[in-house]
């Protein structure tokens, strides 16, 4: 049944050492493992009756090891082909969730040392195996590509224009052109502006690189987050020999990834306010209202999720948003914001 070698086997034990390597580092000290993806956390948590997945892996490429250096061929093409028909649910599994870096290195050895264990039996018998392998690598191939990409995807985080220095309360997504952005901003107090939110602009039209440049030097000259965006919106747009400098390019793109994290969300909505915890003001409850015999007291009365103000990609460029109830959002007007508000 199995076919001996005089020597082992060494270009099919290369990957199997390489992933038999991998399992056991974390197995002994998977925090020390590199992993530049958040799917790391989430594959590093999970277990089978409280085992984890690299204690099955580490056998595995043991048993491929032992093949190679015994020169089993046929032995370890098979089991390197079981490994691989194993591994396609969890590829699925971080194609719809997130992906880990390491265990996609690990998936790369188990394909390599089939691919490996099957081209040593070529090169023996001086024919290709009569089994579904090339249609399995396929599949797995497929699998794998798609999940490469979402892991590259992955990697690029959005850009903010103005972040404090250490941990964001809030996260703000926003328009130039978007009436209800407008209003967050001049609204909110200088400090706060500037302490608490990190901000991050988004696309909407072709002149919104020539005002997050604008905004962007304005923020690098020591003006609040409201003044810049006063220096935004009165930016001259850029001529189309300006348009193809570098830098109008760069903030294109970085401002394309921000609206890609919005679309993401699955909600075409400006300003999307993301919070990092929970604001003190959700927690601390007013003075309880009197409310008729018999009504049910709501649990966060002075809070209105049902109005809030909002822009979407169908709305026109240049026209006001509207709340929830219909009314439209208008920016306030105060003597030194009259002329760039609107």
């Amino acid at each position: 049944m199995f076919s001996q070698s005089k020597s082992p086997l060494f270009f099919p034990l290369l990957p199997a050492l390489a992933g038999l390597a991998l399992s056991v580092w974390n197995l002994a000290d998977a925090g020390s493992v590199p992993c530049p993806t958040a799917g790391c956390s989430i594959q590093s948590a999970f277990t089978i009756g409280g085992v984890s997945l690299w204690w099955p892996g580490a056998l595995l490429f043991a048993l491929l090891a032992v093949c190679a250096l015994a020169g089993q061929r046929r032995a370890g093409r098979a089991l390197a082909g079981l490994a691989l028909l194993g591994d396609l649910p969890l590829l699925l599994l971080m194609l719809f969730s997130l992906p880990c870096f390491v265990c996609m290195l690990a998936a790369l050895c188990i394909a390599l040392t089939f691919v490996a264990f099957k081209e040593t039996e070529i090169s023996a018998f001086g024919r290709r195996p009569s089994t579904p392998g090339p249609a399995l690598l396929l599949v797995w191939s497929f699998l794998f590509v798609a999940t490469t990409g979402l892991l590259l995807r992955g990697t690029v985080s959005p850009w903010a224009i103005a972040a404090p220095n250490g941990q964001p309360g809030v996260s703000v997504y926003f328009s130039f052109d978007c009436a209800a952005c407008r209003k967050l901003i001049f609204s909110m107090a200088p400090d706060t502006a500037r302490n608490n939110v990190a901000w991050y602009p988004v696309a909407e039209n072709a002149d919104n690189a020539t005002a997050a440049l604008a905004m962007e030097k304005a923020l690098q000259n020591g003006l609040t987050v409201a003044d810049a965006l006063r220096e935004a919106r009165a930016a001259t747009p850029s001529s189309a020999w300006q348009k193809l400098a570098p830098a109008w390019w760069s903030m294109q793109i970085r401002l394309w990834i921000n609206r890609s994290h919005v679309l993401l969300s699955g909600h075409d909505t400006l300003p999307m306010v993301q919070f990092h915890g929970v604001p003190s003001a959700l927690l601390e409850r007013p003075r309880p209202q009197p409310s008729p015999a018999g009504a049910p007291q709501e649990d966060l009365p002075f809070l209105n999720i049902d109005s809030a103000g909002a822009c979407t990609g169908d709305t026109p460029a240049g026209q006001d948003c509207f709340s929830s109830d219909n009314e439209p959002i208008k920016t306030p007007q105060t003597p030194d914001m009259q002329q760039h508000a609107e």
